[in-house]
């Protein structure tokens, strides 16, 4: 979602009032503003089947979800995580800024990999409401979660099968690969698909 056009050095109020009112969203870390560029349709279904399962399993419950286009104030930047989902009230800084998300969602590309893994991962691990970070690949059938322990440690784990199930523990739901990935074209799906017989 990067178009990586960096643009020169702002300040955090020259980059809110510039995001504010402009046509396209950029995330800003420690005062670079990166311009995101359109998502792809795997990363689109990957999204929508995403929100659609959080949506059915936490009717009933004080949590939300958003996506795409709900900013995230974090310590040293400004992001747009894929999915948030918020338990209770949502509270916001410089009036349109998320502070306290639950559980991050970021759908992996090769423009963004870097960044979703790199500063945004240890930006999203500081912030102290955030339970759960997932990162789901669009180019293959694998989700990472990475979920806050006591001490100030985090558990890492990796699934790779779609009929394995994501357990979301500070959400109390399960979210089957399956459901994530449901009508999506994986890259080496679609090549054996192709490949004669």
């Amino acid at each position: 979602m990067y178009a990586f056009k960096l643009e020169p050095k702002t300040s955090a109020e020259e980059y809110l009032a510039n995001e504010r009112k402009a046509d396209s969203r950029s995330e800003w870390h420690d005062g670079v503003t990166i311009r995101m560029a359109g998502a792809s349709e795997e990363h689109i279904d990957i999204v929508e089947n995403i929100s659609g399962q959080l949506y059915m399993q936490l009717r009933g419950k004080p949590c939300r979800t958003a996506t795409h286009d709900l900013r995230v104030k974090l310590s040293r930047s400004y992001a747009y995580p894929d999915v948030v989902v918020t338990c209770g009230d949502r509270v916001y800084t410089d009036n349109d800024c998320l502070t306290n998300p639950q559980v991050i969602i970021e759908v992996l590309s090769s423009s963004t990999e870097k960044a979703d893994r790199g500063w945004k991962l240890t930006e999203y691990r500081n912030l102290p409401s955030v339970q759960e970070i997932i990162h789901v690949y669009q180019d293959r059938v694998q989700v990472d979660c990475y979920s806050r322990q006591s001490e100030g440690r985090w558990l890492y784990e990796a699934y790779i099968k779609r009929e394995t199930e994501l357990v979301l523990t500070s959400l109390d739901i399960i979210l089957p690969l399956s459901a994530i990935y449901v009508n999506v074209v994986l890259a080496d799906e679609a090549q054996s698909t192709d490949d004669p017989v």
